[in-house]
């Protein structure tokens, strides 16, 4: 099992790595690890919805990525307070 410093994790450089972490560490925290619920506003908003739209094979989790015989974790919420959700459009000075 890949191993994940909870450090590193909580300072937002890492966000697609939290939710591999919070599963890992389950039992010693008594999570629910099929209860997750991911949320943020703004900014937050949309880190929170990149949680589950970037997934372990895009390549973005670093040391975190499903090993051998695991699964992605599974996140049964996303709530997204105003945070941008098309940022194409946002670019494009389109909002």
């Amino acid at each position: 099992m890949k191993s994940c410093s909870a450090n590193a994790l909580f300072t937002g450089r890492k966000k697609s790595d939290v939710p591999w972490w919070i599963v890992r560490n389950a039992k010693e925290y008594h999570i629910d690890p099929t209860r997750l619920v991911v949320t943020g506003h703004s900014a937050g908003g949309h880190l929170a919805l990149t949680t589950r739209m970037l997934l372990s094979k895009d390549g973005f989790d670093d040391n975190c990525a499903a090993g051998p015989g695991e699964t992605e974790p599974h996140i049964a919420a996303i709530v997204n307070w105003y945070g941008p959700t098309d940022v194409d459009d946002l670019f494009k000075g389109q909002m």
